[in-house]
């Protein structure tokens, strides 16, 4: 291994998280290395930077120890996470987050369970001292006793012998006055010497007193000193359950990076493929740091001569005869005017993506607008991954086309709205909707529910106009005697379809009756028709895309204007003068005390 491989080892498992990257923290020169770097930041990372540009050995030095072909590198505890697009993941599902306070919290607690581990050796250390202490001093207590045994002993020997000595002065005390002198100064000595011996027996008595004192006092700092190593003892079986649970934990973050780096192998492989995808459809891409110059452009797109050019976005290429920063009013007027030219004088379709306002409407100066012949808007909701395409402004056809796509696996799939947005089944307080979306019509349930309070009323929609549902609300309450004026009033579309054609008054009327009187409508209806103030139901533009739409859903009856065309295949038409007459199937479930106006 280099010197090189081993500083970049060392980095590696010497910081907490380590990003080698293009470019500096200060001055980033890639915009993955960017990502992953802002992902780390917001998750909080004590981040560890590598430029790996100055030196091309760094980036394969590093490739041949992690096995990671592209930059940027994220490793967190000397453990490698992946590239950017992992990082993002992983920082926006919290896992990013998780894994570094897991990975701190383990670091913190097998640091605290080897300071423990040392304050218990050493606990036993000295309890092991002050065992072998106090054995040694109940060592010396016993030989004190097997002393005072022995001179107990000595005593009661010198006592025999000096009985034996006076039964024998006794015996010689008639023949020999010298004998019983002797014997008399003989017994003065033994009395001298039994005396020596009573004190020896009293302090041998005292000594034996206390060393059994000692002794108690010894057996209960015994038991006591067993007592602390049966403590220290289950101390530590406590820490070796708390490291067992700790090793548990790695084993299921060890268990939690096989998964991660599954995924990543999946998700490389789906990058291979799509690189390959990319490769067969003569997609030439071409991206810059700064802004570029509207000139190259032109130029570029003149040589190459594609069938089409996209720019993303037009805010942030410049023109140099203008003096104002890229995305100006001036700038975007100027370079939209020369890409215009373009597509007209060499016949290529010019794509141009804008920034948009938080309302959805093009920033900046409606030149931009006004210059092109198509305006598309591209929304939806990122939580159901559907997404619409709209057409706004169209020179070549008509307005208000739109397109539905779902998001999955393997990208933008064209998909038929009509599953997602009728349910298929008859329910009080649903109604199904025929409003026209540019050339063609979709078949859209509408939702409400009516509910009661003290208080003031509630009005609230969603994908509903408001004022008209407020409107339809109205006209019910006055024209057909459904008295609605103090309840709350919710209304929806499904999908969240934004629905804004007048003909869906007659669905959003239907709906709320159905809702306040529980009775469902016929299974397989729709509705469409404009509601005047009057109450009267109007004609609605291109019945026939709407009729086609509500076959396609499914609908076998259509509830329309009385001057709309009958004789359709398949379906029945009702026609309908007033609002009344569309809500005959539900006449007989209005509540009397609604005082409906009698037919």
């Amino acid at each position: 291994m280099s010197e090189l491989a081993d500083k970049i080892k060392d980095i590696i498992e010497g910081s907490d998280v380590a990003l080698f990257m293009k470019g500096t923290p200060e001055f980033v020169m890639c915009g993955n290395s960017d990502r992953a770097l802002s992902a780390l930041r917001a998750a909080g990372a004590s981040v560890t930077a590598v430029d790996v540009l100055p030196d091309p050995q760094i980036r394969q030095e590093l490739s041949q120890l992690s096995g990671w072909p592209t930059i940027p590198q994220v490793f967190v505890k000397g453990e490698l996470v992946g590239g950017a697009d992992i990082t993002e993941e992983l920082a926006a599902s919290g896992e990013l987050e998780r894994l570094l306070e897991r990975r701190e919290q383990m670091g913190v607690q097998i640091r605290e369970l080897g300071d423990e581990s040392i304050r218990l050796d050493e606990d036993i250390r000295v309890s092991t001292e002050r065992l072998d202490a106090i054995v040694s001093e109940r060592e010396q207590g016993r030989l004190a006793l097997i002393e005072a045994e022995r001179l107990a002993s000595e005593r009661a020997r010198v006592a025999r012998d000096l009985e034996a000595a006076v039964e024998r002065h006794r015996s010689g005390l008639g023949t020999d006055r010298d004998r019983l002198e002797a014997l008399r100064l003989e017994q003065v000595r033994v009395a001298a010497e039994r005396v020596d011996l009573m004190r020896q027996a009293g302090e041998l008595r005292e000594r034996q007193a206390q060393l059994a004192r000692r002794g108690e006092r010894l057996a209960g700092e015994a038991a006591e000193a067993e007592a602390e190593a049966a403590r220290l003892a289950s101390s530590r079986a406590l820490h070796a359950s708390v490291h067992d649970r700790a090793m548990a934990e790695l084993s299921s973050l060890s268990a939690e990076r096989e998964r991660l780096t599954a995924l990543l192998t999946e998700r490389q492989a789906s990058l291979t493929a799509a690189e390959a995808a990319l490769a067969e459809t003569r997609l030439a891409l071409a991206s810059r740091s700064s802004a570029f110059e509207a000139l190259d452009v032109l130029e570029t797109a003149r040589e190459s001569r594609p069938f089409l050019l996209a720019v993303d976005s037009v805010q942030t290429i410049r023109d140099t005869s203008g003096t104002q920063a890229p995305g100006g009013p001036s700038q975007v007027r100027l370079c939209a005017d020369a890409l215009v030219g373009l597509a007209k004088e060499e016949g290529i379709a010019v794509l141009l993506t804008g920034h948009v306002t938080k309302d959805g409407d093009l920033a900046g100066p409606r030149t931009l607008e006004h210059a092109v012949d198509v305006v598309l808007t591209f929304d939806g909701d990122p939580r159901s991954g559907l997404r619409v395409l709209s057409g706004g402004k169209n020179r070549f056809g008509s307005e208000g086309e739109s397109t539905w796509f779902e998001m999955g696996s393997r990208g933008l799939q064209e998909i038929d709205p009509t599953d997602l947005l009728v349910s298929g089944s008859a329910s009080p307080g649903a109604a199904v909707a025929l409003p026209q979306a540019g050339r063609r019509a979709l078949a859209v349930e509408v939702q409400a529910l009516v509910g009661t309070n003290d208080g003031p009323a509630r009005r609230q929609t969603t994908g509903l106009d408001p004022r008209r549902f407020q409107l339809v609300a109205a006209v019910l309450d006055r024209a057909a005697g459904v008295p609605l004026g103090r309840s709350e009033l919710f209304g929806a579309s499904s999908g969240g379809v934004r629905l804004d054609d007048p003909a869906c008054d007659l669905a959003i009327a239907a709906a709320l009756a159905s809702a306040v009187t529980g009775v469902a409508p016929p299974a397989g209806s729709a509705f469409v028709g404009e509601v005047a103030l009057t109450g009267a139901v109007r004609t609605a533009p291109a019945m026939a895309q709407r009729v086609s739409a509500a076959r396609v859903a499914g609908c076998s009856v259509v509830y329309a204007s009385a001057d709309a065309p009958t004789d359709v295949d398949g379906l029945r038409v009702v026609p309908v003068r007033h609002v009344r007459d569309a809500l005959d199937w539900l006449v007989r479930g209005i509540p009397d005390h609604y005082g409906r106006p009698e037919s």
